[in-house]
């Protein structure tokens, strides 16, 4: 069974984006991949056409409302296994520019071998591990927006993110309905990174029948050097 165009279509309408042509076929073709890929490495699990839309595609593109999309804007799309939310952001906006940072080299070959054959370019894809590419000078710092879905706990995530973000920029991380109280348990980290208060913003996306929300943190000052900690303890031991 096919991506259905005609769904994703109003689906993308209904979060405020209007999709060409040329943009819908790359849809078909990051489908048509999701499935070919599933084969050789789990990638989202259940690869049935209904289910990427909704669950991936356009769960991915409702993130675009919190979203600058000038050109020129750079976007780290943390974590972000088989593209998502990278590439379907990529996909519709490209005029934003996307980093896609993985740790697995399985994955980051499957996007690497995507973005090859649909032509994308407006995105570059990076494997390394998050503690050590936020030391990095060309990526530390350097963002004005990051995304993250399904990556990790709130207070460990925001210790991945905001080492990347310039001041004035921005995470905005999918979360579902215990967003609120998530936000409560990383009041520390938010503090310690120097993200300023968090706003919890509900989304409405087509297709999906239950809630999701993102929550968005602006960068309010320089990250202290100290953090990210080593390789690990982010994970182990959040903020």
């Amino acid at each position: 069974m096919a991506l259905n165009i005609n769904r994703l279509q109003t689906g993308a309408a209904e979060l405020g984006l209007e999709l060409s042509k040329k943009q819908l076929e790359r849809f078909t073709i990051f489908t048509e991949w999701l499935d070919k890929g599933n084969e050789k490495t789990n990638l989202v699990g259940n690869a049935d056409p209904e289910v990427i839309l909704a669950h991936h595609i356009l769960d991915s593109l409702s993130v675009a409302a919190d979203l600058d999309t000038s050109s020129g804007v750079q976007v780290l799309d943390i974590g972000s296994g088989a593209g998502l939310p990278g590439i379907p952001l990529a996909i519709a906006l490209p005029d934003v520019g996307f980093t896609l940072l993985d740790a697995s080299r399985k994955r980051t070959d499957f996007l690497k071998s995507f973005v090859a054959a649909s032509g994308l370019a407006n995105i570059e894809i990076a494997r390394a591990r998050v503690e050590e590419a936020a030391r990095e000078p060309k990526w530390r710092e350097q963002f004005d927006r990051a995304v993250a879905r399904a990556v990790a706990p709130l207070p460990t995530l925001i210790e991945y993110a905001l080492p990347f973000l310039k001041t004035g920029g921005r995470l905005v991380a999918q979360r579902g309905p215990t967003a609120p109280e998530e936000v409560v348990a990383a009041t520390r980290a938010i503090q310690e990174l120097r993200g300023g208060p968090p706003e919890v913003i509900r989304v409405n996306v087509p297709y999906l029948d239950f809630a999701r929300r993102l929550v968005v943190i602006e960068k309010v000052g320089q990250t202290p050097d100290r953090y990210p900690r080593r390789t690990g303890v982010p994970a182990k031991r959040p903020l």
